[in-house]
């Protein structure tokens, strides 16, 4: 799994340079199989004006939709791997914006703690930083927590759908 994923990445990591809004890309612990594997880097991000309102979609997606589509299962998740994957977006309030909205903060975790979500952010005067983390604890999600994984799952995605709003400051 996890020694897999360092061999592709590090083989292919020129490949992310063909998306043209993602530059930066780094690659940590490609080696050192004793620490976390992870990748850096910067993207822009759609923006929708309208008016002196601005709409960003902070999330890149973890997951685009639920894989737990069905409403029963009979056997176990099987995750093979253990993991954490996190998004950090940070975003400079422009001269004369304000945050009007950003997503709320929110925890989710099964009652086993095998899997959790976590968006938080911070805000100062003229920065924003949302951190979004979805942790994979134990490789198997038994049958009986598997409604609350669906749930998990689509209170996910529903989040990362939320935007943050500026507007124009009014001048005095």
């Amino acid at each position: 799994g996890a020694l897999r994923a360092r061999k592709q990445y590090n083989t292919d990591k020129e490949q992310l340079y063909r998306f043209q809004h993602i530059s930066e890309v780094k690659f940590h612990n490609t080696e050192e199989k004793d620490k976390p594997f992870s990748i850096s880097y910067l993207t822009e991000y759609p923006v929708e004006a309208l008016g002196d309102i601005v709409y960003i979609e902070p999330f890149l997606s973890i997951e685009k939709d639920n894989p737990f589509k069905s409403m029963e299962r009979y056997f176990p998740v099987d995750y093979s791997i253990r993991r954490t994957i996190r998004c950090s977006f940070n975003l400079a309030i422009p001269p004369g914006y304000i945050l009007d909205e950003k997503p709320d903060d929110i925890q989710l975790t099964l009652k086993d703690k095998s899997v959790s979500f976590i968006t938080q952010s911070q805000v100062s005067s003229d920065n924003l930083q949302i951190v979004s983390q979805l942790q994979v604890n134990k490789t198997t999600v038994p049958v009986d927590q598997y409604q609350e994984l669906r749930a998990l799952y689509t209170q996910m995605i529903s989040k990362q759908m939320e935007k943050v709003v500026l507007k124009r400051a009014k001048s005095e």
